[in-house]
């Protein structure tokens, strides 16, 4: 993952010789994220809910629920545990990169609610 500008981080590998682009995740207003993944075509919205409840989910276009991440802070250690939930429906397609994505929002998310730093994930 490359951070490219404020908000704006591009997941991408090296074929022989070229880069090639698999994501694009973006900052909007309202507090969501959207994710662009460049092998499928889709646009998703990552977001978590305007009542305070610590829960984050993604969601496709249609606005079905694919992925919810509930997070356990552990104040001593700063840092979060998450129960992650699959919708069932759209297993197939929650693979490994889409769950790290949505693990790498949440945290930002975090972070940006506390005031923290936003943990970039870069040049992994």
């Amino acid at each position: 993952m490359q951070l490219i500008t404020t908000g704006i981080w591009i997941t991408s590998f090296k074929e022989v010789g070229k880069e090639k682009i698999i994501s694009k995740i973006k900052v909007e207003t309202g507090g969501t994220m959207s994710m662009r993944g460049f092998y499928k075509r889709k646009k998703l919205i990552f977001k978590r809910p305007a009542n305070f409840k610590l829960r984050f989910s993604l969601f496709n276009a249609e606005g079905d629920d694919i992925i919810t991440l509930i997070p356990s802070v552990n104040w001593k250690k700063q840092s979060y545990d998450f129960i992650l939930q699959l919708n069932e429906e759209f297993e197939k397609e929650c693979n490994a990169l889409l769950i790290l994505h949505t693990l790498h929002c949440a945290n930002c998310s975090l972070s940006m609610m506390h005031g923290g730093n936003v943990p970039a994930l870069i040049s992994i």
